[in-house]
């Protein structure tokens, strides 16, 4: 492997490891990742096209559809226990729709961290062969 793809590896793997270190926002005053409970909400809005209006919705809704995207590009670079494969022609939309529907049909889970309960539900929807 060349220098320039190690580096873009190295880089690509920094990136998706620093998606599994909690956030620091000012929705989350407690300093604590969202759950999947506390995000389910937001998700749900953001997935059937109703943005809020208000400001910390707002904010929710962003973070949901952030993390989902982030980990939605960096699938085939988790772990193998985590690790995705999306099908040619999926998009971020379809993502967040699976997370959302994961999330609809496990409500025990929900107190877990929202981003591992992204990355199992796009590993169990889309996994690698």
């Amino acid at each position: 492997m060349n220098n320039c793809k190690r580096a873009r590896v190295a880089s690509l793997t920094i990136m998706c490891m620093a998606m599994l270190v909690p956030l620091n926002s000012s929705a989350q005053t407690d300093g604590v990742p969202p759950s999947g409970k506390k995000a389910l909400g937001p998700c749900m809005r953001w997935s059937a096209n109703n943005p809020s209006p208000d400001p910390m919705e707002m904010w929710a809704q962003g973070e949901c559809a952030g993390m989902v995207a982030g980990i939605y590009f960096y699938g085939q670079l988790l772990p193998p226990d985590r690790r995705f494969c999306a099908p040619q022609g999926a998009n971020q939309g379809q993502a967040l729709r699976i997370v959302v529907k994961y999330l609809n049909d496990n409500p025990a889970i929900t107190a877990r961290d929202f981003r591992d309960l992204t990355a199992e539900a796009l590993h169990k929807a889309w996994p690698c062969s």
